[in-house]
């Protein structure tokens, strides 16, 4: 019973912390996310369920790996709002799929969208 409550209570204290970590990092939807955004809501979740199940990690470990991963993600998103060649490298380009009204489907190929997808869109 006593290990049900910890655990618990770890997460209770990693939710608290995710979602005051995901307001300081800013509103997004999906379809913004970049890919890294998406690798760092990934990573941050699993390391606050880590923490919640995990009994050898503190909570002053968790925090820190959850604040390490917001700080960073937070630096990478004002070098990519203030450096061109940062947003290049961190966003990637954008893919010209319709051209003129005609599709480009080397570019599609490229970007592994189907035709069915691009229509749906």
């Amino acid at each position: 019973m006593e290990r049900i409550l910890q655990t618990a209570i770890s997460s209770i204290i990693a939710i608290i912390v995710l979602f005051i970590l995901t307001r300081i990092m800013g509103k997004k939807q999906m379809a913004q996310l970049s890919f890294f955004d998406y690798v760092v809501g990934i990573s941050i979740g699993s390391i606050a369920s880590e923490y919640a199940v995990v009994r050898d990690i503190h909570l002053s470990e968790g925090l820190t790996a959850l604040i390490v991963f917001t700080l960073f993600s937070l630096v990478l998103s004002y070098i990519s709002v203030k450096s061109y060649c940062g947003r290049k490298i961190l966003d990637g380009s954008p893919s010209i799929l319709i051209e003129n009204g005609k599709i480009q489907e080397s570019t599609l190929k490229k970007a592994k969208i189907n035709i069915n997808d691009l229509l749906e869109e």
